[in-house]
């Protein structure tokens, strides 16, 4: 079973109702025990003030729900028990593009837990973003073979065959967009958004983080 917080809440409409009359894209953010939770919540953040994009937590860990939730009553999560191929294919369908949070434990439950889904949206061509240690979930689907990638120190291999970026915070090669650390979390997500929605949507989400007009 697939769970939306927000529609068993009620808070979809008051959150997002001024948003559904647009076409909206949707990110789905993969979070498991462990997950970087500044990389996850602001990731999140960033791409909802743009406007244009409705972000959902996804997590293979039912039990993640209540701490999440708790913490923002404004997130949109998604749980399964157990995910199979219909669920993947469900999931890979609705969703315009993927984002990984870091965290050196949640990056190990994603390799255990998500890969088919991380997979999924890479074969179906769909965009799939990553700061700190989750790029290497990518390196080891071999999805960084011939791109420039940066990732938090010591989580880079030469076995990717990518090219790291050692002096950048975040870097950016086509549909790529990875970052180093917990401390780069907005700009990365300021450049998915510019990436995904462009940017007048990048300037509004902009002006609500930095307090500009």
């Amino acid at each position: 079973m697939v769970l939306s917080v927000l529609e068993e809440e009620g808070l979809n409409d008051r959150i997002f109702s001024s948003e559904k009359e647009k076409i909206m894209k949707k990110a789905l953010i993969i979070v498991e025990h462990g997950f970087e939770f500044t990389e996850a919540i602001g990731t999140y953040d960033v791409l909802r003030r743009s406007g244009e994009i409705i972000p959902s937590f996804y997590s293979s860990n039912i039990k993640l729900d209540n701490s999440i939730d708790s913490s923002m009553n404004w997130v949109n999560l998604l749980g399964s028990h157990r995910i199979d191929h219909e669920a993947i294919d469900k999931l890979v369908e609705e969703f315009d593009f993927l984002v990984l949070p870091g965290g050196k434990l949640g990056v190990e439950n994603i390799k255990k837990n998500d890969l088919d889904l991380v997979k999924a949206f890479i074969d179906e061509g769909k965009h799939v973003h990553a700061i700190c240690a989750a790029p290497s979930i990518l390196g080891e689907l071999g999805f960084l073979k011939g791109k420039k990638y940066v990732c938090y120190p010591g989580f880079e291999k030469e076995e990717f065959g990518g090219d790291y970026q050692e002096e950048d915070g975040v870097t950016i090669d086509g549909t790529l967009i990875t970052a180093r650390s917990m401390g780069l979390t907005i700009p990365f997500g300021l450049e998915i958004v510019r990436l995904e929605v462009g940017e007048e949507p990048l300037r509004k989400a902009e002006k609500g983080i930095f307090g500009v007009r």
